[in-house]
């Protein structure tokens, strides 16, 4: 039994290790993260703007619905590392250069993804309505991270959306999501 103990506490401190030497190069290298250049080459090849309907609008709302998710879980691993940084290691200006310039990308994400329900008149409708209902899943994760600033246009674009979007079902799923961001942002001060 002592052998599965120490054995397994060594797993936990290997992967404490990996995990603190990803999370670190997260903090000082953001921009790499953030930049998402391979996203960036996929979503050339899903959005065609020329085009009066997308061809591949339901893969395209999925990819952007899957980033989001993915820089909420980015801003909770560097959370979690953040708490075992030092004071002196919180306040270094590089580390805080990174987490501004981190939470600054993650606000053009999350702005991004709301600016794609306005194009419907280039994607399916119906992929439209589970995009939304996707965003409001994972867009409270992300938005708990926001600058205060950032979060505050963020929520008047949802009501502006959950007021005036064309389609019924996108509207009251961001109706339904307003609240619990507004939630947060009150919460947060």
């Amino acid at each position: 039994n002592r052998i599965v103990e120490f054995g397994r506490g060594q797993f936990f401190a290997l992967l404490s290790l990996v995990v603190t030497g990803y999370l670190q190069l997260c903090v000082y290298y953001p921009l790499i993260l953030v930049s998402r250049q391979p996203l960036k080459e996929i979503m050339r090849l899903y959005f065609d703007f020329s085009a009066s309907r997308q061809p591949y609008g339901k893969e395209a709302l999925s990819l952007m619905s899957y980033s989001i998710r993915q820089q909420a879980v980015l801003f909770d691993l560097t959370v979690e590392f953040w708490l075992t940084l030092s004071d002196k290691d919180q306040q270094s200006p590089e580390r805080l250069e990174g987490l501004n310039d981190t939470k600054a990308a993650a606000a053009m994400l999350a702005s991004s993804a709301l600016d794609y329900l306005n194009l419907h008149q280039q994607f399916d409708q119906q992929a439209l309505i589970l995009y939304s209902y996707e965003l409001g899943k994972t867009w409270p994760e992300l938005f708990v991270h926001l600058p205060k600033a950032e979060r505050e246009r963020l929520l008047t674009k949802v009501i502006q959306l959950s007021e005036n979007h064309d389609l019924d079902e996108v509207q009251k799923t961001l109706s339904e999501l307003l609240p619990v961001l507004t939630k947060i942002h009150e919460g947060i001060g």
